[in-house]
């Protein structure tokens, strides 16, 4: 009611109430209050006090924000500011400098996650809010933000954008904002959880982490001599060479069974096992011959071994926070296809992927059905390139294929492919559908998992055994081919995915019905098709790849020239 009535003019204030009324005021905190504002009426929001103001003033200086748009994300950073009335974020007295401590600690270790610590440069270089001004302090507590800003990020969803650096990654890109992410930790005072939680938790990322520090050690450590080119080595013989290889993979693998013997040069029955050890983990054929292929993977230096390691967290970077605790992971360079359950490989296999001219994409999805006996209904493009060509060639061919004709989008009328003259037909024209028959010369073999996905890809047997032999195996149109569909199977139709006897006599009969049978399923499996050169295998050891579609050169190429605002 005080407001509605009128004052009292003649009223008179006691010495006591004038006393109690000063003793309040010098009982009060001393300390600035920071986020005390209010919405003028442009919708913006002003600070009482002298720091808040010196951050405002920053953003009203139009020339200030122009010279260091290239180093601070100004949008951002209006919005975070904006919404907090301009009062500082980590300038502020209740805090103590424990929240610029902690931020300054994560950014100065970042390298440990594949990351530059250069790129989050603050100014002023200093390490603490103390004894500056209130405009250093107010430009000091913007940088702050703008690293918080970048480091989250890069760390949380990867330093490069996918679609800009790997046209043929389609895993869509993890959703997040640093601007909530900052205000909620300050208001639940959980800075350091979370930053803590920002990097993947997949086991494969926190392994790669602790390989690159590992090869980080080997570079600056330990020398890797060149190995020259020359003849093959084969076990058992003298050579000069002999002492150099010694030394090489004594600078990558500690522990491996055999002896630096720096005077020898026969090669002897405990360095071919190294040997081995070696061309098993970069993916060569385990013959213990020192060949081209072993001398390259040897002279590849550690610096770049480092790359892929990086390039390969960055990808997992952008990977979806959770793959559930189920779900398929079929590494494309690795050629090969792991069955995830509670992070632990439960059934592992040889894949072949695509050839270079038809690459695999990387992309998400999950198996919804499992055709037995399946029919294939041939791609345009693989019937003109590849089928057209050896039917011109063999009249016989679509015959002895068990390849039949129909005209496309003409109905299911057949067509005897006797009676065409397939001399008339090119790449500009051909107007057939092509669909081979089920069975055991089938090009999907007995078994086809069906992925739904924009690109025409899913998994399957094939008829072309003798090719899971290779090492290197790009050898399909895009599609997986699977070295043991039938486990799979069995999996799928299992107890909770789990293979049974009773699953697995269950694959057997509907294989050898020998009719296409389509099996939908009760619980449908996430699937990831991913490119990874560089991963950690069951057993702990690190793997290499070849870089068989060249699509980590560009990342690691961008990389190394990423140093942006954000």
């Amino acid at each position: 009611m005080f407001f509605c009535n009128k004052p009292n003019l003649s009223a008179r204030v006691s010495p006591k109430q004038i006393l109690i009324i000063l003793c309040l005021v010098f009982l009060m905190p001393t300390h600035r209050i920071e986020a005390v504002g209010f919405a003028n009426l442009e919708g913006d929001f002003v600070s009482y006090s002298p720091l808040g103001s010196e951050i405002k003033s920053y953003f009203d200086n139009k020339n200030y924000v122009r010279e260091t748009s290239d180093k601070l994300n100004w949008p951002l950073l209006r919005k975070y500011y904006r919404a907090r009335g301009y009062s500082p974020a980590w300038c502020r007295a209740d805090d103590h400098g424990y929240s610029v401590e902690l931020l300054l600690g994560f950014l100065e270790t970042s390298y440990q996650e594949g990351l530059n610590p250069d790129d989050y440069e603050i100014t002023p270089n200093v390490d603490s809010c103390a004894h500056l001004s209130d405009e250093k302090m107010a430009e000091f507590d913007i940088a702050l933000t703008n690293a918080f800003f970048k480091y989250s990020k890069d760390v949380h969803t990867g330093r490069l954008d996918p679609k800009q650096v790997d046209e043929e990654w389609h895993i869509p890109p993890v959703k997040f904002d640093p601007v909530s992410t900052l205000e909620t930790a300050f208001k639940q005072n959980t800075l350091k959880e979370t930053l803590s939680a920002l990097p993947p938790q997949h086991k494969q990322y926190k392994l790669l982490r602790t390989a690159l520090a590992k090869y980080r050690e080997i570079k600056d450590n330990r020398s890797w001599p060149f190995i020259p080119p020359g003849s093959s080595i084969k076990p058992g013989t003298v050579h000069p060479h002999i002492q150099l290889i010694r030394r090489r993979l004594a600078g990558e693998i500690e522990g491996d069974a055999y002896p630096n013997r720096s005077n020898e040069q026969i090669y002897d029955n405990n360095l071919r096992v190294a040997v081995e050890n070696f061309q098993k983990r970069h993916g060569l054929e385990m013959d213990g011959y020192i060949g081209p292929s072993t001398r390259q993977a040897m002279n590849m230096s550690a610096e770049w071994r480092i790359i892929q390691i990086e390039t390969s967290m960055e990808r997992w970077r952008w990977m979806p926070r959770s793959l559930g605790d189920i779900y398929i992971l079929v590494n494309v360079p690795g050629f090969e296809m792991n069955f995830i359950k509670n992070d632990q490989p439960i059934l592992s296999m040889r894949t072949i992927a695509g050839r270079k001219d038809r690459s695999s994409p990387s992309f998400q999805s999950k198996i919804t059905q499992i055709v037995f006996n399946p029919t294939w209904t041939v791609p345009k493009s693989i019937a003109i390139k590849d089928l057209l060509p050896e039917q011109q060639k063999d009249p016989n061919y679509f015959y002895k294929s068990e390849i039949e004709v129909f005209m496309r989008d003409h109905g299911n009328t057949k067509y005897n492919p006797n009676d065409i003259d397939w001399s008339q037909f090119d790449e500009e024209y051909f107007p057939y559908l092509l669909v081979q028959k089920p069975g055991a010369h089938n090009s999907l073999g007995r078994i086809k998992f069906q992925t739904p996905n924009e690109f025409g890809i899913y998994l399957h047997d094939t008829p072309y055994r003798p090719l899971f032999d290779k090492r290197v195996r790009a050898f399909s149109s895009g599609c997986i081919r699977l070295e043991k569909p039938e486990q799979l199977a069995a999996m799928l139709l299992g107890d909770r995915l789990n293979p049974t006897p009773e699953s697995a006599e269950k694959v057997v009969n509907l294989i050898d019905a020998k009719e296409t049978i389509q099996h939908d399923l009760a619980e449908t499996v996430p699937v990831y098709l991913v490119y990874m050169t560089a991963w950690i295998d069951k057993d702990g050891v690190v793997q290499f790849r070849n870089d068989i579609y060249e699509r980590d050169r560009k990342i690691s190429n961008s990389l190394a020239g990423t140093s942006t605002a954000g």
